[in-house]
């Protein structure tokens, strides 16, 4: 039990999802000093909860004496011999768990910090940094997605007759095909995109100006 808060830990991490994610086909992969930066700073932050976990648990007893004695535990359990010096064990075991977290994260953070690049107001400034460019980034992926969407649903749904294979084309599962990376245009997301590929808008303009 202990261990499912750090495994969600790094599943929610997004800065673990960010180094993970295209990992295998990225055509410019990162640094491994830079991934075991990052990793050790996620992998630290996820074994703070399972340790608390593990502090509280020793540091009542009951469970480790529990099994120490006898498995299943029963309910005299703690009414048995050595409880009272096996509960001790255990919160000497706790105590041992605080002090090693500690210890390890202190020296953890004296290291990263001591080994850093930056000062301590470029690091602010670094962090505020990091902060408004995802913010403004998504805001503006966001207005950008939104208007290529809007253009694409728009061919789509201005056709007169929509046939069952154009409905189908739709309605695949997005393509997986590796992107090649000489390719200067922005590679297709969606199924709506490729059928809009393969289907252009007709051009009224010309059309307007055909002499009848």
């Amino acid at each position: 039990m202990s261990s499912l808060p750090g495994s969600f830990g790094l599943v929610l991490s997004r800065a673990l999802t960010r180094l993970i994610t295209g990992c295998c086909k990225t055509t410019v992969p990162s640094k491994g000093a830079d991934k075991c930066y990052l990793v050790w700073g996620v992998i630290s932050q996820a074994c703070v909860a399972p340790s608390a976990w593990l502090f509280v648990g020793f540091l009542d007893g009951s469970y480790y004496s529990c099994a120490k004695h006898q498995f299943p535990c029963s309910k005299n359990a703690t009414e048995l011999l050595k409880h009272e010096a096996l509960k001790s064990e255990s919160q000497m075991i706790s105590w041992c768990i605080l002090v090693g977290g500690v210890a390890t994260a202190l020296t953890g953070f004296l290291v990263q910090r001591s080994c850093s690049r930056f000062t301590w107001h470029q690091y602010l400034y670094e962090e505020l940094y990091e902060e408004y460019e995802i913010t403004e980034y998504e805001s503006e992926a966001k207005k950008r997605a939104q208007a290529l969407a809007k253009v694409n649903v728009a061919v789509f749904m201005d056709l007169e007759e929509r046939s069952k294979i154009d409905w189908d084309t739709i309605s695949t599962v997005p393509s997986q095909e590796p992107i090649d990376p000489n390719e200067k245009k922005d590679p297709l997301i969606t199924s709506l995109q490729r059928w809009v590929l393969h289907h252009p808008p007709e051009d009224k303009e010309k059309e307007e100006e055909t002499p009848t």
